[in-house]
């Protein structure tokens, strides 16, 4: 990127700022070009209680995911029950007139 002419309003301001945006892939690709895996590693093995935690997180938050699907499906499988009781007794109902 260039810099500013030194007569210019941003070079002036000191507004010009020169910004380059990553997502968390491309950091995650750069670390592993810059620093290689094991070092990378050795850098993870230094935050292993954060890592840790973050660990047992996600595993409980997935847990969690699994039980509200479960019950998602049980209700589905409920709502369809009804729908069926409801149908059935509205078609009795409709035929006995």
């Amino acid at each position: 990127m260039a810099k500013p002419e030194t007569g210019s309003p941003e070079a002036i301001r000191g507004t010009f700022l020169p910004l380059d945006a990553y997502s968390s892939f491309e950091i995650e690709a750069i670390a592993d070009e810059v620093l290689g895996h094991k070092r990378r590693g050795l850098l993870d093995e230094l935050r292993s209680e954060q890592m840790r935690t973050i660990h047992l997180s996600l595993g409980a938050s997935t847990r969690a995911l699994e039980a509200n699907a479960d019950r998602i499906g049980t209700s589905q499988r409920s709502i369809e029950d009804l729908t069926e009781q409801i149908e059935e007794l509205a078609q009795g109902g409709l035929s006995r007139r």
